[in-house]
């Protein structure tokens, strides 16, 4: 509700890219997760589904990264 109040948009827009960024950041799923929110919002608002799609690599980049960063292996000091 925060995105509706601050940001001026659609409440439609934004559960639809909430959802699909949520998804594609838990399940690593792209395209069953910008077609879940593309199905939530249904098609009166067709124009969400671009902000949808990128809002779903968005957050699939994110999760990545984010991920990729927590597998580094820490760096070890030795003594000399």
């Amino acid at each position: 509700m925060l995105a509706v109040i601050f940001l001026d948009v659609s409440p439609t827009l934004a559960v639809g890219v909430g959802t699909a960024a949520g998804t594609a950041a838990t399940t690593r799923l792209l395209s069953s997760s910008a077609l879940f929110g593309t199905l939530l919002v249904g098609t009166a608002s067709i124009d969400a589904v671009p902000a949808i799609v990128l809002a779903t690599a968005a957050a699939w980049i994110t999760a990545a990264a984010l991920e990729r960063r927590r597998e580094v292996p820490p760096v070890v000091a030795t003594a000399h």
